[in-house]
């Protein structure tokens, strides 16, 4: 199982994720993560290199050989995010990269190539091109596309010299008709600060560009690629807390994107590199775009676990598979105790009347919790700064639950459509506290399954 996977070692973490479809498996490329950014021989920001894994069916994996590694002796300082691209024709993957080299630094743009369906390539004896006149030094994170006329098109993160500093961060554009010669093109983004890890796909009419800010994952949408590219009023993709998301597509027309979720400190300062994570990416009719759990990626649970409240509030009841909450003028709660360390909880939420204030999640006898807020389309993970919002879902008279408690991750669905994860520990004591504060409703077809 590749959700929320990390390497064995415990030196050894998830970085930024390139995924890639060849028709028949799905690739998961990623930043092979040494130290949290800080490399033993090449120090900070250094040190990174291609993993890779890949599977026909998102079930079973095969974990193969680096592929592109790092050779600190040659003078790589680190092999930074990219995309690939095949070309049959020439029985060609091609990996399109960043060079940070030693000693000088900075930020170069590379090809490298492979002959045998992308498990092994060959790096070029040297950079290709660095920032052209105009830009800044930072020049990384190549999406590399081919488009209908055949001309090789990237999308690249830098910034340019000409624009007012808040807002000379930019998705740079060159051509190329042979993969040697490119020519820069008017950026398809500027915005505030350096839009990283760019991403661009076709999809059923509607063309999409992502990339990342602060961490978290926006998208622009539109009709061609020439724009204008608008942003949704949700243009969140995930949540604040998964970190650089890309796309791939996968069988009968689907797409799937995947990110990381950071380590945390003794500090619970977050870190660079963790732990994977997948979604399926839903198209709604208006072509903006949601997130979903994916489906071959559920995990193997147990025979159902049958849990008794271990104390609740008045009009707090369970029973026969249903947990109902009076609260409408008050807080009611169910404590359980004994839950396994992994499980998974599922739940229709029905609400009676208007919108409930807060339906919460406690763990660890209340350091911890995850709060669902009907009446203001919101959900808030443990107080802090990983939260999503204009959650509509949240507002119908029923939606869906899926909750996902694996070793120090909490991960939600809200109805297929609306996702949020973070880091969560949990303690050994197996507590859990489910409140409801201003309103009625109750958590019908309740089910907790341990996952194996």
């Amino acid at each position: 199982m590749m959700q929320y996977f990390k390497p064995a070692e415990d030196r050894f973490f998830v970085g930024d994720c390139m995924p890639f479809y060849d028709g028949g498996r799905f690739h998961l490329y990623y930043l092979l993560d040494e130290g949290h950014h800080n490399h033993p021989v090449v120090g900070y920001m250094g040190g990174h290199q291609w993993a890779h894994a890949s599977s026909g069916d998102l079930k079973n994996w095969t974990q193969h050989p680096i592929a592109l590694p790092l050779e600190t002796e040659k003078g790589d300082g680190s092999i930074c995010t990219g995309s690939l691209l095949a070309v049959p024709k020439e029985n060609t993957v091609y990996a399109f990269y960043a060079l940070r080299p030693l000693p000088q630094g900075g930020e170069y743009f590379c090809i490298a190539q492979s002959r045998d369906g992308g498990v092994s390539f060959e790096k070029p004896e040297k950079p290709l091109f660095g920032p052209p006149e105009g830009y800044g030094a930072s020049f990384r994170d190549p999406f590399v596309f081919r488009d209908e006329h055949g001309v090789y098109q990237m999308f690249i993160t830098t910034n340019s010299k000409d624009r007012p500093f808040g807002s000379a961060g930019c998705i740079g554009h060159f051509s190329s008709r042979d993969l040697k010669n490119w020519s820069p093109i008017t950026p398809v983004l500027f915005s505030n600060g350096d839009p990283e890890c760019p991403d661009y796909f076709e999809w059923n009419g509607w063309h999409y560009l992502i990339f990342g800010l602060a961490g978290s994952t926006f998208y622009r949408i539109a009709r061609s690629i020439e724009g204008p590219w608008e942003c949704p009023a949700q243009d969140l993709l995930g949540c604040p807390l998964v970190r650089v998301m890309k796309s791939a597509a996968w069988k009968n027309s689907r797409r799937l994107i995947v990110g990381w979720l950071p380590s945390r400190d003794e500090q619970k300062a977050r870190l660079f590199g963790g732990k994977l994570v997948f979604r399926e990416l839903i198209q709604r009719q208006d072509g903006t775009l949601a997130t979903g759990f994916v489906p071959e990626m559920d995990f193997e649970c147990s025979e159902r676990y049958t849990i008794t409240p271990k104390n609740a509030t008045p009009t707090a009841n369970f029973a026969n598979d249903s947990l109902h909450f009076n609260a409408k003028n008050d807080i009611e709660a169910v404590e359980f105790e004994g839950l396994p360390q992994n499980f998974k909880l599922t739940a229709v939420v029905m609400q009676k009347g208007k919108a409930a204030k807060a339906l919460r999640f406690h763990f660890n006898q209340w350091e911890r919790q995850l709060e669902i807020l009907p009446a203001s389309g919101k959900i808030v993970f443990d107080r802090g700064d990983n939260s999503i919002d204009q959650v509509t879902e949240l507002l119908k008279p029923e939606f869906r639950i899926e909750l996902v408690a694996h070793d120090e991750i909490l991960d939600l669905c809200v109805d297929g459509a609306r996702t949020i994860i973070g880091n969560l520990p949990r303690g050994k004591g197996g507590l859990l506290s489910i409140s409801a504060e201003y309103g009625e409703l109750s958590l019908e077809q309740f089910q907790l399954h341990p996952i194996d």
